[in-house]
């Protein structure tokens, strides 16, 4: 079926087009995430004699482990907190911000976290999860050094010596 993909492909792809298409995978992922997250609540996939979901999203559904682990845990996000539904259908938030922010979302904190979430890339992600986390724990931010201290030593007795440093010597670092 994709093999012939290519012949009598239109010269010029519409962006529009493509955006469309990039938003009806966005719904169908989270049509499945609600699906998933009913086939957990329920434990339908036991049924199927399958003894958990990711087992039954990697042999039956035919996900790889990473789409499967990323999917479950948004799904169970999303039980915990439905309105994730939305930014994650309309891609203001993607699988990985769903399925990291709900151990930092509270009734009360819930919207400004998932504003301050909006349209963030992985790494932005983990930053606002460490704010969130130093923020809750009370941690204020301070950077130390772990390396021992170097000092400088003499060249001629290879030591810390003043008598050295004050005849002009330079000192070196060992």
């Amino acid at each position: 079926m994709y093999s012939d993909v290519w012949r009598g492909f239109p010269i010029m792809i519409s962006l529009v087009q493509v955006k469309n298409l990039a938003q009806r995978e966005r719904e169908a992922t989270v049509t499945l995430i609600v699906h998933l997250a009913e086939l957990d609540q329920r434990r339908l996939y036991l049924a199927e004699g399958y003894p958990s979901l990711f087992k039954y999203c990697t042999d039956v559904l035919r996900l790889s482990e990473h789409a499967t682990y990323n999917r479950i845990e948004t799904a169970r996000a999303v039980r915990q907190f439905p309105v994730l539904l939305e930014p994650l259908a309309a891609g203001w938030v993607t699988l990985f911000a769903v399925r990291l922010l709900p151990p930092h979302l509270t009734p009360k904190n819930h919207r400004d976290v998932l504003a301050l979430a909006r349209h963030r890339s992985k790494r932005e992600i983990e930053e606002l999860i460490a704010r969130l986390r130093r923020a809750r724990h009370g941690v204020t931010t301070t950077v130390t050094s772990c390396l021992p201290s170097r000092r400088l030593r003499c060249r001629r007795c290879h030591a810390s010596c003043a008598a050295c440093a004050t005849s002009g010597r330079q000192p070196t670092r060992p």
